[in-house]
Order: structure tokens, then C-alpha cells, then sequence
């Protein structure tokens, strides 16, 4: 198996979708083949999980077990990053002794990013390969972002130093110890022409070993567990022949990932690289049968707002911001905003084939909102209203503007 230090997680995504189409008029819609739901995306999700789990350089640790190492006792606190001329070489003694074994309880803090990160690889159906418009081949794109109450969080992490450790280090995930909250609108091209577009909102749970137990053979000096179980998702619409489908499931996977910012500090601080031989080591990517299980229907296409999300509070969102709107592939959509009798358009387009897109209060919509009295600090309720197939999906939210 290739592996690439400098890659996270590359998550190669077996997908099984369940189809099922309700009762429509002859002719409206195809009938798809009983496994028309079989598909198979590989994607590449480093782009999003790596920075998620990009630690500070501070790596504070408390020492929970300690045998044949000087200096390690129970309940000392200790930082081997921040403070290298200390617990740095503390670190490279424990490494270089034959018996030293420390464990210990890690904390490092994680920024979650505040803008989302594009995701995106290929996928397979050959239950549609018979279906005119659609075939067997495609495309697979995700705009993910993570949710969090705050802007930063801790990461826990469990730890053993010493020389009578494997590798004289070893870096495993806390069960349970943190877990973040995602959101993705996500869109599958066929290459023969027809599309779906949705959304996908669950939690990331590191170290769930009741759910993942991919790490306990591994030997490199990080590794931990990242599962997702019975994320949501929502089919909003169809375009071309599969035009008038729209549905809902769930999507899990299990994978693991290592920390190259510890494993590099580490290693930095035990000056491990010429007196210990202890070096950066990446864990490889791991194909694992994860599940995209969908039933599509036949119905009217759904809007949804995807972002910004509800914060609490409520929605707010001030000059430049975006609202980003998932629907059905090639809808026509319009988002107004509404105070009174005032009526403000953000913004009219056609949605490409993703059924994504993403409305901006630009400065001209921004001095038309103050002129209806919409400034910092007032409600106005979001219309939108998105046209395919010659029906309308609608939908409405307050928001507060923060100019």
C-alpha cells in the first residue's frame, strides 16, 4: 500500500444506495432497475478532514502511568513541543531508555475553519448503465464545512513515550473526546447527462473504537480512528432523465488518519532524528465498505439554504456574506429579502448541473437593503423561491442583518 506523509486522509468511499420510486403517470419518469442505487464513489476527503485536525504547536500533556523513567510521575504536567529544553529532553530520555514506558493524556487545540472546503472524485452505477440519459459513470462533488459552538476546541489524544514503546512513541485518539459536526451539499454528474443534487449533515467521531478499530494493528507514531454513522441526506432534485426524483438515507464511514503536526514536534523536540531514530511515520489510506444509503421518490424538487447556518441565535449574515442554496440541477431561483412592504431581490439564477449555488450581498443589494430599513441589527425573512420542471419550491427564514 502507498503511503504519503503529507496526506491525511484519503477516504475511498464504497457507497450502496437503496432505490425505491413511487407510483407515477406512464411516461413521467423512467423505471430504474432494481439496482439503480448501486454506486460506488471514490472521493478524496483530505482536502476537508486536514485542516479540521491541524494542531497548535502546544501539545499538553499529563502523565497517567509511568515505568522506568526518571522524572515521569504520575500527574506531571508536561508540554515536549512548547518547552523543548525541558520536557523536550525529559521526551529524549524516556525515548532512550530500554524500560521507559509513560503514558499519557494529550490535549491540543484545534481552530475549526470558518470557510468550507470543496471535496471531489468519481463514482460508479452500473445498475443505471441501462437508463437512457443517465449510464453507468460519473462524477461526485461536496462543499463541506464543519460546525462548532466555538472557534476553537480541544483536541484529546492518549499517549505512550519510551524506549520500551514501539516506534518509542505512540499517539491514539480518546474515545469520545472530540467529535465535530459537518454539513456538505453534494452533487453527482453522470457523464451521459443526468444529475442529483443534496446535502449530507452529520458528526465526525474521532477514536470510536466500538465503531472503528482500524488503528489497533497500525504501527506509525499517530493514527486515529475518523467515523461517521447515519449522516443525513437529502436528495433536494433530479436533472435530465432523472428530473422529478428527489429523496432522502444515510451515509457512515470508518477511516483512519494521522497527525503530521505532533508527529513533526515529536520529533523536533526529541531531537529523535539523529540521536534516537525515532522519525515521522504517515499511516496509509484504507479502503473500508462505507455506505451511501438513499431512497429516491418521485416528487417535487425541495430548497434548502444550506449556509449560514443557525448559530443559535438564528441566522445572521452581514455585507458580502452568502447564502448558499441547494435544490434541484438547472433550477431557476430567487432570494429576496422581505421587511414590511419592502421587497429586496439578492439575486436571480439558473443553477448549474450541481444544483448548487451561492447568492452574495454585494454592495448594490447591500444599499438597497438600507434603504428599506434593513440595517445592522434588523430581522428580515429570506425568501426562496427555485422553479424546475415547472414547479416551484419554496422557502422562507428569518435572518438578522449585521451589516
Amino acid at each position: 500500500m502507498k503511503t504519503n506523509p503529507a496526506r491525511i486522509l484519503v477516504a475511498v468511499l464504497a457507497a450502496t444506495a437503496l432505490v425505491t420510486v413511487s407510483p407515477t403517470p406512464a411516461g413521467a419518469l423512467p423505471t430504474l432497475p432494481t439496482d439503480a442505487g448501486n454506486i460506488t464513489p471514490e472521493i478524496d476527503w483530505s482536502k476537508f478532514i486536514t485542516p479540521l485536525i491541524k494542531t497548535s504547536q502546544s501539545f499538553k500533556c499529563t502523565i497517567v502511568s509511568s515505568t522506568g523513567a526518571t522524572n515521569a510521575t504520575v500527574g506531571r504536567t508536561f508540554d515536549p513541543i512548547t518547552n523543548q529544553m525541558t520536557d523536550g529532553i525529559d521526551l529524549a530520555r524516556w525515548m532512550a531508555a530500554p524500560t521507559a514506558d509513560v503514558g499519557a493524556e494529550c490535549t491540543s487545540d484545534v481552530t475549526i475553519p470558518t470557510t468550507p472546503f470543496d471535496v471531489s472524485g468519481t463514482f460508479t452505477a452500473p445498475g443505471l448503465a441501462s437508463v437512457a440519459g443517465v449510464g453507468s459513470t460519473g462524477s461526485a462533488a461536496l462543499r463541506c464545512s464543519a460546525l462548532a459552538s466555538t472557534p476553537t476546541v480541544q483536541f484529546t489524544v492518549t499517549a505512550r513515550f519510551g524506549g520500551a514503546v514501539p516506534g518509542k512513541a505512540r499517539v491514539a485518539g480518546k474515545t469520545g473526546a472530540s467529535n465535530i459536526s459537518f454539513d456538505c451539499s453534494m452533487a453527482l454528474e453522470f457523464t451521459a447527462g443526468a444529475s442529483l443534487a443534496g446535502t449530507v449533515e452529520g458528526t465526525i467521531e474521532f477514536a470510536n473504537r466500538v465503531a472503528n478499530t482500524l488503528c489497533d494493528n497500525q504501527t506509525g507514531t499517530t493514527c486515529i480512528q475518523a467515523s461517521v454513522t447515519n449522516a443525513a441526506v437529502t436528495i433536494t432534485g433530479g436533472g435530465g432523465t432523472l428530473a422529478g426524483f428527489t429523496g432522502s438515507g444515510t451515509y457512515s464511514f470508518n477511516d483512519m488518519f494521522n497527525l503530521p503536526d505532533v508527529e513533526s514536534g515529536l520529533n523536533t523536540a526529541a531531537n529523535a532524528g539523529k540521536l534516537l531514530g525515532f522519525g515521522v511515520r504517515a499511516q496509509g489510506a484504507t479502503s473500508n465498505a462505507d455506505q451511501l444509503l438513499v431512497t429516491l421518490l418521485a416528487g417535487k424538487h425541495t430548497v434548502k439554504v444550506l449556509r449560514p447556518k443557525d448559530s443559535g441565535s438564528g441566522v445572521s449574515i452581514g455585507a458580502s456574506g452568502q447564502f448558499d442554496v441547494v435544490t434541484s440541477p438547472n433550477a431557476k431561483c430567487t432570494l429576496t429579502a422581505l421587511s414590511g412592504k419592502s421587497r429586496v431581490t439578492i439575486g436571480t439564477a439558473t443553477l448549474p448541473k450541481s444544483g448548487t449555488r451561492s447568492f452574495t450581498i454585494s454592495a448594490a443589494v447591500a444599499k438597497k437593503l438600507k434603504t428599506a430599513k434593513i440595517t445592522k441589527g434588523k430581522k428580515f425573512t429570506l425568501s426562496a423561491s427555485c422553479v424546475a420542471s415547472k414547479q416551484t419550491a419554496t422557502l422562507k427564514k428569518p435572518v438578522t442583518y449585521t451589516g
